[in-house]
């Protein structure tokens, strides 16, 4: 009960200040990967704490799973990602080349070793 609302309350500042949650969540985000691992009961909501990289927002930005889900390509079914240490290393890996030229579908640039496990 304790977790849900610490949860929640996190989730009410990330939506309410976007900016300093990006700055919590570089400095504590490996919590919140730790608990979307081995809490089942809160993992969708610690789901929505995420935050990645992507392809259309650059190395610098970080976004949410659900902002990614709601810019996906009309009749876009799947999440697509990939998985370095480096974002550029990612973004020029033989992997990536089959949404090279795609530059509609926006791919997750996955850079944590843990987040890598998440996925």
């Amino acid at each position: 009960m304790l977790a849900r609302r610490i949860i929640k309350h996190i989730d009410d500042e990330a939506k309410r200040e976007p900016e300093k949650y990006i700055k919590w969540f570089e400095d504590f985000g490996q919590f919140i990967r730790e608990g979307i691992a081995t809490d089942q009961d809160n993992r969708d909501a610690l789901l929505k704490l995420l935050r990645v990289r992507s392809r259309n927002n650059g190395a610098k930005k970080r976004i949410s799973i659900e902002d990614y889900i709601s810019k996906m390509k009309e009749g876009q079914e799947k999440i697509y990602f990939i998985t370095d240490a480096s974002y550029e290393r990612a973004l020029n890996s033989p992997y990536f080349e089959p949404l090279k030229d795609e530059t509609s579908i926006d791919v997750l640039i996955i850079t944590d070793p843990m987040d890598e496990v998440l996925f």
